[in-house]
């Protein structure tokens, strides 16, 4: 086990400019990978081997950045409507298509 990070999975995250990878880390990944496709916490959970639900939760499950900003969108259309929404989107188009 130790090998296959050593010999391939730390050359390819140096390779891209990641850090690291440990099992741990891979532990945590898909703990929350599982979170954002939706499967049920005691799933994940029992996947882990963890006793508690709670140490799931609190240590294991991270947010994702593009989860955050698609829940703030979300709210944002709920509150101002889709023509909001769409103008930022817009700007940020021409923004990207500028630089």
């Amino acid at each position: 086990r130790r090998n296959l990070l050593r010999r391939h999975v730390g050359p390819a995250c140096q390779r891209i400019g990641l850090p690291a990878v440990t099992w741990h880390t891979l532990r945590h990944c898909n703990a929350t990978f599982h979170d954002a496709a939706g499967t049920p916490l005691g799933t994940v959970q029992a996947l882990l081997g963890h006793a508690s639900s709670e140490v799931t939760r609190q240590v294991y499950l991270h947010a994702i950045p593009a989860d955050q900003h698609r829940a703030v969108e979300a709210v944002e259309r709920l509150l101002f409507g889709p023509k909001w929404t769409q103008v930022d989107e817009v700007r940020e188009e021409s923004r990207l298509t500028t630089n």
